[in-house]
């Protein structure tokens, strides 16, 4: 009997050599809810900025392993385009950005993204950007930090192959993270 490989050699040298990233820079999942609880056990994660509305994954993850959820709600008035602070960002180890985001579909400008990681590294908390939906869009390189993630060490950029291959009934994600995570 030949086994799947539990490293994922072949299909994250795949992805790195269609993102221009190492290899070791990726880890493979059961979709990207399974990589989520993952974070949280790989790192104490306490005080978690939540983007809403959005994806109700990350929060319910925060409360589950006993993670005080800071909510930052965008308004339709704002066209759900979340709105955030330096002074918000004070406190807080992790911050959850769904980019573009689920269910509004709004999506963040790539240097508005890298902006919020800046304050992020400032104010020491670890940026999870969510792209579960990036390769859907007309041009993912607007939107997406994954190439950053690759070398900063205080960015997560999570996927999901099951939306770009169309696959519901099998989870596959992955996220990218600077090696020396």
């Amino acid at each position: 009997a030949q086994y799947p490989d539990p490293e994922a050699i072949a299909v994250r040298e795949a992805i790195a050599n269609a993102e221009g990233i190492p290899p070791q820079t990726i880890l493979m999942g059961n979709g990207v809810a399974e990589l989520i609880g993952l974070l949280f056990h790989a790192r104490p994660l306490r005080n978690v900025m939540v983007m809403s509305p959005t994806f109700s994954e990350y929060a319910w993850m925060a409360q589950r392993v006993g993670a005080v959820v800071h909510l930052n709600v965008a308004t339709e008035a704002d066209g759900f385009h979340p709105r955030w602070s330096r002074e918000q960002l004070r406190g807080m180890d992790t911050v959850f950005l769904c980019n573009p985001n689920n269910p509004t579909g709004v999506a963040i400008p790539k240097e508005e993204v890298l902006d919020l990681a800046a304050w992020c590294h400032a104010a020491g908390a670890l940026l999870i950007v969510d792209e579960a939906f990036v390769e859907l869009t007309e041009r993912p390189e607007a939107w997406s930090l994954l190439p950053e993630a690759a070398w900063l060490d205080h960015v997560v950029v999570l996927r999901s192959l099951t939306k770009l291959f169309a696959i519901p009934g099998l989870r596959l994600g992955y996220l990218v993270a600077g090696d020396a995570r």
